[in-house]
């Protein structure tokens, strides 16, 4: 017997939620300047407001739209922060979009970590 397709992918992604405290604890770890300001997360990843809550950060929901949008991030942004994008509702990413992410923050100056 299958689990419907919502119950299957809830699921999915709170069974990434070790995995994503694991890597974000990581990177500050590794930082000293690095701060996280935040998670932005996609309707679909809503269980991860758990993980931003563990690190006593907001969590903003993101809708799906241009990756244009993402600047709106900058114009609140802390000097020496980190956002984490959890972005994709399949939970991964392929190497064009990865690089199309990049293209969007790294001019713009936003330090961010992708899963």
């Amino acid at each position: 017997m299958s689990l419907p397709p919502m119950t299957f992918f809830t699921s999915f992604v709170e069974s990434q939620q070790t995995l994503v405290r694991d890597v974000v604890a990581r990177i500050l770890e590794q930082s000293k300047s690095a701060k996280l300001g935040g998670f932005v997360i996609d309707m679909f990843c809503t269980p991860m407001i758990d993980v931003a809550n563990e690190f006593n950060v907001p969590a903003y929901v993101f809708f799906i739209s241009g990756v244009a949008s993402l600047s709106l991030i900058s114009t609140t942004q802390r000097p020496l922060s980190v956002v984490f994008l959890c972005i994709g509702s399949i939970g991964s990413f392929d190497t064009e979009q990865v690089t199309e992410i990049a293209h969007a923050l790294d001019p713009i100056g936003i330090q961010y970590a992708v899963h």
